[in-house]
């Protein structure tokens, strides 16, 4: 037996901003596409770990084996950012952490973001959005976006 509708539920709207951050909720949760947090220059994340773990400055120099002048010129070099790869590394190490290496777009948004604001854009109009139950068009778009993702001819094109 086919399923029937009720024509009430269909929808002519546009895709509306709640059914696109259902839909992007759907799609970072069933494709587990991890969204990393903003560090601000001028904010050290060391000195954020370091006060997390109740360590004073002390502590961390004698961890680290290194004076307390030497640690404090770490936090203000990763602070501003000109800190070295190898020390970042030494200091994570200290705090029982794990270095993680991250390149990002240069407006701030993760890279999975500005993917997924691609295929919202080539995905927002198809007539299946206009034709779906209300109910299901963030399941729809969602499926829409991954469905789009996985054409090669769409990722080639991607900025």
């Amino acid at each position: 037996m086919a399923p029937t509708f009720n024509l009430l539920e269909m929808c002519s709207d546009p895709i509306n901003e709640v059914e696109k951050q259902t839909a992007y909720e759907l799609f970072r949760r069933k494709h587990e596409v991890r969204m990393s947090t903003k560090s601000q220059v001028g904010q050290s994340c060391l000195r954020e770990v370091r006060k997390a773990l109740h360590l004073t400055i002390e502590q961390a120099a004698e961890r680290m084996q290194v004076s307390e002048s030497s640690y404090q010129s770490h936090e203000t070099s990763e602070a501003g950012r000109t800190i070295s790869l190898k020390n970042l590394q030494k200091c994570a190490e200290i705090f029982d952490c794990e270095l993680v290496y991250e390149l990002r777009t240069k407006d701030g948004h993760s890279l999975d973001e500005r993917i997924w604001n691609e295929a919202f854009e080539a995905t927002k109009n198809h007539g299946y959005l206009f034709k779906c139950m209300a109910s299901r068009r963030a399941y729809a778009l969602n499926d829409l976006i991954v469905k789009k993702l996985n054409d090669p001819e769409f990722r080639r094109k991607m900025k």
